[in-house]
């Protein structure tokens, strides 16, 4: 498993403290891959150290696209804010700026040259004083569900799809800094055919969506609510599963930064989101998955708490460290008792996953396999969105006859 993701609390030592500790980035820097952080979290200079230390560790930056605030320690804006910014508004229909959330805060207008530039500018600016390699950008105009659709100069969804292409463009800059936008909203249908993907695979499933409509603008993405969103009352259905997978799949084998942030009730839930991710996990990929559990009492959103990452990692340790070596596969599938699912072998084991919405399958395995927490089992018995992480049973080796 590669692990990662996006951290906006629990950087610190103590409860208390809001930086990101020198022990925690040790621990970041020692079990993830891709990280992104507020720069208000940083001390300066914070990334530095981590990455000559480990050369393949990805620091990000997360910033709001859309959004700044009059208040430098707002968590995730670009900051440096100024009176005259407040002509760069995004307004109503009524004419009048839209209110934010918070006190001090002003949406903005998305595709805004002014705005779009100085976001741009500071966004650098941001990564050299923290030495984090690129942004995740958050709440870009298609996905952002804070503001109404029907704006001033944005009337719907074809105005939102046309202003995140706008800010993508003007943004991006291919090898100079990783732009990472926030793909909520990407599984949308652009409304026309969309061009062959120069020098990536084509995914029958991504053909005129959004996915590769903003392909060519950006350097991978934060899938905030991949295969099981933390804001759904279930999993993804089959249909928005295999979009999501074929997403996943492109970008680890482009070497695209890829976040997975998949939500889960249960270890049943949690089997079926670590199972889809090995699907298309690959060894050397920026392909990370971040849990997001979901227990009573606590935020839906607690998995971008540093912590609770932590004790998630530790609580399943099992799960996340099931030695099954280096895939030997593509995802293909299989018949079984009931349907097909997807498997994938790999050096040491196999995984199995029924993404369906509706039918139970059962697989019968050729001989007996040992499950991550230790029990061997003969078959597995997979309901609708459910996986199986199988370890192959090593053979004692068998005594050489005498002569």
């Amino acid at each position: 498993m590669r692990l990662g993701g996006v951290f906006l609390h629990g950087l610190g030592d103590q409860p208390f403290d809001r930086l990101l500790s020198a022990t925690k980035l040790t621990w970041l820097a020692n079990n993830c891959d891709v990280i992104a952080i507020p720069p208000q979290l940083l001390p300066p200079g914070a990334f530095a150290p981590a990455v000559r230390a480990h050369p393949a560790f990805t620091p990000l930056l997360y910033l709001h696209a859309s959004s700044n605030s009059e208040d430098s320690s707002a968590m995730g804006m670009v900051g440096d804010w100024q009176p005259a910014m407040k002509k760069w508004q995004l307004l109503g229909q009524n004419g009048k700026p839209v209110p934010y959330l918070a006190p001090k805060g002003h949406w903005m207008d998305y595709t805004l040259p002014a705005w779009e530039a100085f976001w741009k500018a500071r966004a650098i600016r941001l990564m050299q004083q923290t030495g984090a390699q690129g942004v995740v950008a958050a709440d870009l105009p298609i996905g952002n569900t804070y503001v109404p659709s029907h704006l001033l100069h944005y009337d719907g969804r074809a105005d939102l799809i046309r202003a995140t292409a706008d800010f993508l463009r003007a943004t991006y800059d291919r090898g100079y800094y990783l732009l990472a936008p926030s793909s909520a909203g990407f599984d949308l249908l652009v409304g026309q055919a969309t061009l062959p993907i120069a020098g990536a695979a084509s995914e029958r499933n991504l053909r005129g969506r959004l996915w590769d409509e903003f392909y060519p603008e950006m350097d991978g993405c934060w899938a905030e609510g991949w295969v099981r969103p933390y804001w759904a009352n279930a999993p993804l259905p089959e249909a928005d599963w295999e979009v999501e997978m074929e997403a996943a799949d492109r970008a680890a084998k482009s070497g695209q930064v890829f976040i997975a942030d998949a939500a889960y009730r249960n270890t049943r839930e949690l089997v079926y989101a670590l199972a889809s991710y090995l699907l298309v996990a690959r060894r050397s990929s920026r392909f990370v998955f971040q849990p997001m559990p979901l227990a009573p009492g606590q935020a839906v959103d607690a998995g971008l708490d540093l912590s609770v990452f932590q004790n998630e990692i530790k609580r399943n340790s099992a799960w996340f460290n099931a030695p099954l070596g280096a895939a030997i596969q593509e995802r293909h599938q299989v018949i079984g008792i009931g349907g097909g699912v997807w498997r994938r072998a790999f050096e040491f084991g196999a995984v199995y996953v029924n993404s369906s919405d509706g039918r139970t399958v059962t697989v019968d395995l050729a001989g007996g396999m040992r499950l991550p927490t230790g029990p061997v089992v003969h078959q597995v018995v997979l309901p609708p969105h459910s996986g199986a992480i199988l370890l192959f049973i090593p053979q004692a080796p068998k005594p050489e006859k005498r002569p």
